[in-house]
């Protein structure tokens, strides 16, 4: 597959980063062809300076014997040959006799001045020299150009040896003289910095595209082909050799391929599982009451809230015995779906026993709660495998007398709030359901009266926890159910329900929550003795 670019040149990456290197090499270029030219200029001038130092060696000896000689005419042709070679400007002659020559000089204070020999050769030996001269204008070009000189000392040698001076002499050049000498030096600096960056700013640029541009691409055309429908081939190769941070960035988008397929199959099968869990919850929900038990003395209200889609909490009534009513409540250890199917067990076991109650028409008044414990409690002990434990109250009220017994399977204990708002606690111990072989469960009896209200819960309402770690608890329970008791039942359980959820600032459930109330609404028909 042939990839295009994503992108033009001018945007490119590659582009952006050889322009900020660029930027930098340019400076330094730049830098070094001025410290480069510099340094011609320096050792050119430098090299003009020497053989201003060879034509002292060349022309001392003539230049001696003319001013020795006093000869004009000799001295005006020796200068005029010096004044024709290229490299200088202007000679000065002193002599000690008053001959002197033309050219581009400096005074003492380091004006220019053209010297002129008719003027010059008139002079004395002690008049000024400079004041005679006709100074130049600074924007004279040949003005303009810094000027230097070599000047020395001319030596007359005798007869017999000995050296005396006949006069001084001063060689001048400038920064022109360089120059021109620099012209094709500077031309070819130039043109070579010029060639080697343009060079190298293509073989960057085309390297650069090929080691980082093309498999950017690829990797960009890879990400944007990314299908989670097509995860099962799907592989990015770069083409880019060597353990480079292009390659890690390949292997960390294979991996992350890898990762997204996986993680495919996992959100497959949590989406089965959800579907399969919705059916679970909707299973679960039917094993609860489709409406509150109606019964003529007493007020009943159920709640339930499970903490995860299925939980292991359970309540139920049994409300078709004449004059008897079974109010039951369960908590499975843990919750989700295996809490689920050991309540399910629970729900399906008490509706097995209501069918016995009324077999045949026939009702059986000696079916204690302590039987049908210990009737649960094989069952969960088959169905848990001694993995999950089940607390369980049942309380049986009845509704002509008003007396009500009860056993307990380490469930919480209910609690019963009187007319005067004394809080009793049915105080009744035994073994959680599926914990041992044969449990035995006793049972105990209250009174009701006339306004008593009942509260059943899991343990899932008064451990609910604050950011603190702090719990609800059973305090808070009784003292807001001596406070609200007179509230209508159903909106009892809500407020308590939301008494709790606001202590622990809403958090997420834990546990799952069920409550069941009963409040006795009218006296009994029958009076215990």
């Amino acid at each position: 597959m042939t990839l295009q670019p994503t992108v033009d040149i001018k945007n490119s990456i590659a582009t952006k980063l050889l322009t900020h290197v660029f930027s930098i090499y340019l400076l330094i270029a730049v830098t070094a062809t001025l410290i480069h030219m510099f340094s011609e200029y320096y050792n050119t001038k430098h090299h003009v300076v020497e053989n201003l130092k060879m034509f002292q060696e060349t022309f001392e000896s003539s230049l001696a014997q003319a001013l020795w000689d006093i000869n004009v005419e000799q001295v005006d042709s020796i200068m005029a040959g010096i004044e024709k070679i290229p490299m200088i400007t202007g000679i000065k002659i002193k002599s000690v006799m008053g001959i002197s020559g033309k050219g581009i000089i400096l005074n003492e204070n380091k004006e220019m001045f053209v010297i002129d020999p008719a003027e010059s050769f008139n002079l004395s030996p002690h008049q000024n020299w400079g004041q005679q001269g006709k100074q130049i204008s600074m924007a004279d070009e040949s003005a303009s150009s810094q000027v230097f000189w070599h000047q020395f000392k001319i030596f007359h040698t005798e007869v017999d040896g000995s050296k005396k001076q006949v006069g001084e002499a001063t060689i001048y050049s400038n920064n022109r003289v360089v120059f021109q000498q620099l012209k094709h030096s500077f031309i070819f600096i130039l043109v070579n910095a010029g060639i080697k960056t343009i060079a190298l700013w293509v073989i960057f640029l085309y390297f650069g595209r090929i080691l980082l541009s093309r498999p950017l691409s690829r990797l960009t055309h890879a990400t944007k082909a990314l299908n989670l429908d097509q995860l099962d081939d799907f592989h990015v190769d770069i083409q880019t050799k060597g353990r480079t941070e292009l390659k890690i960035l390949e292997e960390a988008f294979n991996n992350m391929v890898e990762k997204l397929r996986q993680a495919k199959l996992v959100i497959r099968d949590n989406i089965r599982m959800e579907g399969e869990l919705k059916t679970a919850a909707a299973v679960q929900q039917a094993l609860f009451p489709k409406q509150i038990p109606q019964v003529n003395n007493l007020k009943l209200a159920g709640f339930f809230q499970s903490a995860t889609e299925t939980g292991g909490d359970w309540y139920g009534f049994i409300t078709e015995l004449d004059d008897q009513l079974y109010i039951m409540i369960g908590d499975v250890t843990g919750h989700g779906t295996p809490a689920a199917l050991v309540t399910a067990t629970a729900s399906a076991t008490c509706k097995t026993i209501k069918e016995i109650f009324t077999y045949n028409g026939k009702n059986r008044r000696n079916i204690s709660p302590s039987l049908i414990l210990q009737k649960l409690n094989k069952l969960v002990l088959d169905a848990g495998y001694s993995k999950f434990l089940m607390t369980f109250f049942i309380a049986k009220i009845d509704l002509a007398t008003g007396l009500m017994t009860f056993s307990n399977a380490a469930h919480n204990f209910p609690i019963v709030i009187r007319a005067n708002g004394d809080a009793i606690h049915l105080l009744s111990r035994g073994y959680r359901l599926g914990n041992l072989e044969d449990p035995k469960f006793t049972e105990k009896t209250l009174q009701l009266e006339m306004d008593d209200l009942l509260f059943f819960y899991t343990d899932g309402l008064t451990e609910t926890q604050n950011e603190q770690g702090e719990m609800w608890g059973e305090r808070r329970l009784v003292r807001y159910l001596k406070k609200h008791r007179n509230l209508p039942i159903e909106e009892l359980v809500h407020n308590v329900v939301q008494e709790s959820y606001r202590f622990c600032n809403n958090r997420p459930l834990e546990d799952d929550v069920t409550i069941v109330t009963c409040r006795v609404a009218e006296p009994f028909t029958v009076t215990l003795n």
